[in-house]
């Protein structure tokens, strides 16, 4: 099933009211396709220091997302995962992962109705635009009476995983914010623009052999935020590639499209899935949401 149908199809059920009931092994889990608008922050020092006078942030979009909790025992924690352009489905394991450890989530990506076309291709969802739409989501999640608000993290993949590494930044839309997030996760992430003290715990998890973002730009992070209150946890995945923990991706193969399908103004890499890293990486993944987010019962 294509995204755009796999979106539609999700969209014409709320239209209809009706609301999914999937049942698993751990719980039982409402899901729904839910929208939420941001609105623009003011600029940060940082942006007053690069930006001409008189420049405001972009004004907030709106966004579909789909939202899924489990039934019973709230409020519940959660994490806001901000996928790829892929289709969802490549992603619904680690939702459904997620829910089986008693997580609500809310999961989306910058491909939006009605086109699924990536929003400004060229700037992306990252640091500039990317916080204020990830504390957007943030503060839709936490009014919401079945959510725990003071245990919610942010995942991001791939160079959509800036993200993740930018909210925790006291410089940047974090000290707009008074809901915080507890902790947050970026998966093959580009490294560049994570400069720290951050101010919450935050996991990196990056592939071994990934030739389209550079692994060793996470380390050389690690090294520099080590003396940090919250020095930034980064894991190195041995014999992997970018999108080790996605089984949609197949084998390792170059790619130039499939791997970029985001609109990022770069070059091609590798791409494929290995089963041992991505076991490797849930342990690791749910140790650190365990401790970050205080889980109590995990399967």
């Amino acid at each position: 099933m294509s995204m755009k149908k796999s979106y539609l199809t999700a969209i014409i059920s709320v239209a209809l009211f009706c609301t999914l009931v999937i049942s698993t092994k751990a719980a039982e889990i409402e899901s729904q396709m839910v929208t939420f608008r941001g609105k623009p922050a003011p600029l940060t020092a940082f942006q007053k220091k690069r930006l001409p006078p008189g420049a405001k942030n972009p004004p907030g979009r709106e966004l579909t997302a789909m939202l899924r909790i489990p039934k019973g025992n709230a409020p519940h924690p959660a994490v806001i995962l901000i996928h790829t352009c892929h289709n969802v489905d490549y992603y619904l394991p680690w939702i459904k992962k997620f829910n089986s450890w008693g997580l609500a989530t809310l999961s989306f990506s910058r491909c939006q109705p009605p086109d699924f076309k990536p929003m400004n291709a060229n700037e992306s969802l990252e640091w500039r635009e990317g916080s204020a739409t990830a504390y957007a989501a943030l503060r839709f999640l936490a009014q919401n009476p079945a959510i725990d608000k003071k245990a919610i993290a942010l995942i991001g993949w791939s160079r959509v995983g800036m993200v993740p590494l930018s909210v925790l930044n006291p410089e940047g839309e974090y000290q707009f914010s008074k809901i915080k997030f507890a902790a947050a996760v970026a998966i093959n992430p580009f490294c560049g623009f994570a400069g720290g003290p951050h101010q919450a715990p935050i996991l990196v998890l990056s592939a071994e052999k990934d030739d389209w973002v550079d692994p060793k730009l996470c380390e050389k992070m690690r090294a520099l935020t080590a003396k940090d209150p919250f020095p930034v946890e980064v894991k190195i995945l041995a014999d992997a590639w970018h999108g080790f923990d996605i089984k949609a991706f197949g084998k390792p193969h170059f790619s130039e499209k499939e791997i970029n399908l985001d609109g990022y103004p770069v070059g091609g890499g590798t791409l494929g899935y290995n089963q041992q890293a991505h076991e490797k990486a849930i342990k690791i993944l749910k140790a650190f949401l365990t401790k970050t987010l205080k889980l109590k019962s995990v399967n």
